[in-house]
């Protein structure tokens, strides 16, 4: 079998500055069959060239082709890994309050199972994303410091997905406190505190 790039360039090492041009057209007037003969070569090895020449471009557009998709490939697999991851995540996301009231009721409830007085709430406005929408709302209690801290506690254990922003004691030494509103504890020492809840209702 011959050897097409070999042959190539076995032709293109010919040194052609020793060919005599007019004894070879002298001879091949007389001899037309070799005249056919050669020319036929000469055709048959251009055609060669340009068709190895074809193929080696197409070659050459087939593997950039391939790389281009195993790169799409890769990118595709990582994308399917990260959409999993998060899909993952989502679904162990607490299902979070959709509204204020729901919010409010929650730690409403928590604050008087530990005897603290609910004296105000404040609901801000909600914080919608396209992915979660955010409710708060912001709380002044009434309440010994061991009663607001069994609720805090109560709160961050929760698994409604509320969150505490912040949390302070707010009384002064003119504070008085109002008999007539005894929060269930035996502690008189009570204090009024401003604590701020939000929860978040992910989109899934």
């Amino acid at each position: 079998m011959i050897n097409i790039p070999n042959l190539i360039q076995s032709l293109n090492s010919i040194d052609l500055s020793k060919f005599d041009a007019k004894l070879a057209m002298t001879i091949l007037s007389k001899r037309r069959d070799i005249l056919i003969i050669i020319i036929t070569v000469v055709v048959m090895i251009f055609s060669v060239r340009h068709i190895f020449a074809m193929a080696n471009e197409r070659k050459s557009t087939a593997q950039s082709e391939l790389s281009e998709l195993e790169t799409k490939q890769k990118t595709a697999l990582a994308f399917e890994a990260k959409q999993k991851e998060f899909d993952d995540f989502q679904q162990k996301i607490p299902d979070g309050f959709s509204t204020e009231t729901e919010v409010i009721k929650s730690v409403v409830g928590i604050a008087e199972n530990y005897g603290v007085r609910v004296l105000f709430y404040n609901p801000k406005e909600a914080r919608k994303e396209e992915s979660f929408a955010l409710q708060t709302v912001d709380f002044v209690f009434e309440s010994s410091f061991e009663q607001m801290l069994n609720t805090v506690k109560a709160i961050e254990r929760n698994s409604v997905n509320l969150q505490i922003n912040s949390w302070k004691n707010t009384s002064t030494t003119s504070y008085r406190y109002d008999m007539r509103a005894t929060p269930k504890t035996s502690d008189n020492n009570v204090l009024q505190w401003e604590i701020s809840v939000s929860s978040i209702k992910v989109k899934k």
